[in-house]
């Protein structure tokens, strides 16, 4: 197995969550370890040399887990996180900026001058940090969200 994702998921919904380990050539749940401990899932990595690539989430400890147990595979990100990174990231853009899409929808009366309007800086377009809640929040969904897929991809296999 050379490329292997590694994520989190719930055994019982909000109380206990596990690790999930998928071959990503085959697409077949290899393992389920019972906790989402870096050592844990570094314990199972760490037997497996022959692995290049570890897919993970955006967590911190797979990645660590990745780096104790196989530090010749390269740690990338998954699509579904890169996704959702860029998604936040244009929502938190979008939202901030509004009044100014409103403002460039309308078409100026042709005797404006429309010179004069002041130019955004990239600095104000910046995305600030999640906050805390936001954060947990995107977190819960996420998770809600690769059960789903996962569920969608099960029943796709049964019929």
């Amino acid at each position: 197995m050379l490329y292997v994702g590694i994520d989190d998921f719930a055994f019982r919904r909000g109380q206990r969550f596990g690790t999930v380990l998928v071959n990503l050539e085959t697409h077949h749940i290899v393992d389920l370890l019972p906790d989402r401990q870096a050592v844990t899932a570094a314990a199972w990595i760490k037997p497996h040399p022959e692995i290049m690539v570890v897919s993970r989430d955006r967590g911190g400890e797979y990645a660590k887990a990745a780096a104790m147990a196989a530090p010749q595979a390269t740690d990338v990100a998954d699509r579904f996180h890169i996704l959702k990174n860029l998604t936040e990231a244009l929502q938190l853009l979008l939202g901030r900026s509004l009044e100014e899409i409103k403002l460039a929808s309308q078409t100026p009366e042709p005797h404006q001058d429309t010179s004069s309007k002041a130019v955004i800086t990239v600095e104000e377009w910046r995305p600030k940090e999640p906050t805390h809640v936001q954060r947990a929040r995107l977190a819960r969904r996420s998770g809600r969200y690769a059960r789903y897929q996962q569920m969608v991809e099960l029943r796709g296999t049964c019929g």
